[in-house]
């Protein structure tokens, strides 16, 4: 092995360590891959495989359940050798595996984390056989998913080291006050090692005399109660030996197998300058969270794009369903996202609204109608109460669509017989919104917390029904960038009404969008400018539906050299990239079309930055369209026919 077959390895086997993976028990998300292939290729076996030094082994198995074995010799071995998907139709007559007696047929492909072969997804059959182009390609989608788990998990373990290292003192308590996490900024602030305060009451860094207020509040706060703090408050601290300090302290709970924890951040300002110096730290924190939102939803957009070029491919109805499932978790994930980046923009005082001409009554019924399936599904009575014809006004539909979207989704969601209704109608003020319904409903105690960050009527509703308790507060806010206020009214199993009034300019109806062009005769010539190796094929995928001719590149550098190297159709580019960024890469092709005198070349923005400066840059920069990820078939196409269509125009 030379230096850097060495190296490669050593890199290799240092993120299966980092990632929990070396001689790992199974996992059931595995398990669905594993069965996922198995049945996609229609194998005896499936299999997802780590590979470490000396020895494979079976992370996933469905079909067959092999053991762990020597790395050497075996069918993973090669693929994480070559960096390249492997077939074997006839064990036996191919040397380098005809040792392996017990497999006639075998079909695997690479698993990549941070561009390393760490493993396998793969299936054997007991007798030799054939697999056709759409097996190896599920195969293939397959491994790419178990490489964008592994991307997230990384992430999530990056999160924990950075509260390792953290000058702020980070603590967990449980219900009964117990701590359990207690990190080095937190044993330099107060003096007691990790071995010394963890298992132990919080009350020995409280001040003596504030411990029965301390006590009551906490009581008050796992009960379901709001914090009496929020934000970043000053509390006196106690020091192991004895000796007072004023704290700068933020809190947050959450529930944890059926127990109520809390969670603090805490930072030593014993000057006036120290307090400021926090301040400036928690808005740090909230553009900290919006940056790493952003760089956890990179790869979702991975599987949900995967996850949509899948669903079009032929599936048995099991397959089907279990991809229903993990799509379904995955947009769970992106909503969560976008709420956690709502807030955080929100807190920044960043939450922008658009003023933009919008026909109101038929966004409204558009709304309405999306959530009607859930409805009838649970064979409620559904309306939508609307007046006829057009209304054209001025406002953001983005996120008139958010709030009203999120009070019917809430309102299907708690009932479970009688009926919801979407009522709209003109107003003094303007336009008169509410969505009533006849669930459970809450009472005033409720009322007075249920509009809080990450709160709900009471815990048990968290248990039954889930959700973060962002999708009220965040409504709250939205309403009130826009001008008006949200009411809610109830009462205990006689259902909800939750309604607000906004003020509207009139607006002219917008002229007609003329109908895009048919697709062209000749092959569509694409260049694709994307660092994401997923969502890139995701792309590929898409359009090779369509029988479009596509060039990849990963930076924005090698797209403009591509781009002078030969004609395009159209040009698909990422906006954050290493090297040259897309904005960049954008004004330089336009440069470079300016100084030829060519006709300009259609250019589309992709990207997951959709605040409006991001829409103003791309613009700015000479782009036609700006596309928010992740990538769907039909948004995508739809776009490419616009764009194209108003280039031949």
């Amino acid at each position: 092995m030379d230096q850097d077959q060495a190296s490669e390895e050593g890199q290799r086997v240092a993120i299966l360590q980092s990632l929990g993976l070396i001689a790992s028990e199974c996992e059931p998300a595995f398990d669905l891959i594993a069965e996922a292939a198995r049945g996609a290729a229609a194998s005896d076996g499936g299999f997802v495989i780590f590979a470490g030094a000396a020895q494979i082994w079976f992370t996933a198995a469905a079909g067959l359940r092999p053991r762990r074995t020597a790395r050497s010799g075996s069918f993973c071995d090669r693929i994480v050798r070559t960096g390249r998907g492997l077939v074997v139709e006839n064990v036996a007559l191919d040397p380098a595996f005809a040792h392996i007696g017990s497999v006639g047929a075998y079909a695997g492909a690479p698993v990549v984390v941070q561009d390393h072969v760490v493993g396998a997804v793969c299936v054997t059959s007991r007798d030799p056989r054939t697999f056709t182009e759409a097996q190896l390609a599920q195969l293939e989608i397959l491994a790419r998913i178990v490489g964008e788990r592994l991307e997230t998990r990384r992430e999530k373990l990056f999160l924990s080291q950075l509260f390792a290292g953290t000058s702020d003192a980070v603590l967990i308590v449980d219900e009964q006050q117990i701590i359990m996490h207690w990190n080095a900024a937190a044993e330099a602030m107060f003096g007691y090692a990790a071995r010394e305060a963890l298992g132990q009451p919080l009350r020995m860094i409280i001040p003596p005399q504030l411990r029965a207020g301390h006590d009551r509040g906490f009581a008050r706060l796992c009960n379901g109660g709001r914090p009496t703090m929020t934000g970043a408050v000053e509390v006196p601290a106690l020091r192991r030996d004895g000796s007072e300090f004023p704290a700068s302290l933020s809190l947050s709970t959450w529930r944890d197998n059926e127990r109520t924890m809390i969670g603090a951040i805490i930072r030593d300002v014993t000057d006036r300058e120290a307090l400021s110096q926090a301040r400036v730290a928690s808005e740090a924190k909230t553009r900290f969270l919006a940056n790493m939102s952003h760089e956890i939803r990179t790869p979702l957009n991975g599987i949900l794009g995967l996850g949509d070029v899948l669903s079009r491919t032929a599936l048995a109805p099991d397959q089907a369903e279990l991809l229903k499932a993990m799509t379904g978790a995955a947009r769970t994930l992106e909503t969560l996202l976008s709420d956690v980046l709502d807030l955080a923009r929100s807190e920044e005082g960043a939450l922008r609204i658009a003023q933009e001409p919008l026909e109101l009554l038929g966004l409204a019924r558009e709304v309405g109608e999306l959530h009607r399936p859930a409805a009838e599904a649970k064979g409620l009575s559904y309306r939508v109460d609307a007046p006829s014809g057009e209304h054209w006004i001025v406002g953001d539909p983005v996120r008139l669509r958010q709030v009203l979207g999120n009070l019917l989704s809430n309102a299907v969601k708690f009932t479970h017989a009688g009926a919801v209704q979407l009522d709209l109608e003109p107003s003094e003020q303007g336009w008169s919104f509410s969505v009533s319904d006849t669930g459970i409903g809450f009472d005033e105690a409720a009322k007075a917390r249920i509009f809080d960050r990450f709160a709900q009527a009471d815990d048990s509703i968290t248990r039954r029904y889930g959700g973060s308790g962002l999708g009220l507060s965040i409504c709250v806010d939205l309403v009130r960038a826009m001008g008006g206020d949200l009411t809610a009214s109830s009462a205990p199993g006689q259902g909800s009404r939750f309604g607000f009034q906004l003020p509207f300019a009139a607006a002219h109806p917008a002229a007609e969008t003329p109908e895009p062009p048919a697709r062209r005769d000749r092959i569509l010539r694409v260049l694709l400018a994307e660092d994401h190796p997923v969502n890139r094929k995701v792309i590929e995928l898409i359009l090779g539906e369509v029988g479009a001719e596509v060039v990849s590149v990963c930076d924005g550098r090698q797209a403009v050299d591509a781009f002078a190297a030969a004609p395009f159709d159209l040009v698909l580019m990422d906006m954050q990239m290493p090297v040259m960024d897309g904005l960049s890469a954008t004004r330089e092709i336009r440069a470079h079309q300016g100084r030829l005198t060519q006709r300009p070349c259609p250019i589309i923005m992709l990207t997951a930055n959709v605040l409006p400066e991001h829409l103003r840059a791309s613009f700015e920069a000479g782009a036609d369209r700006h596309l928010g990820k992740p990538i769907e078939a039909e948004r995508l196409l739809m776009a490419v026919d616009e764009v194209l269509g108003a280039a031949v125009g």
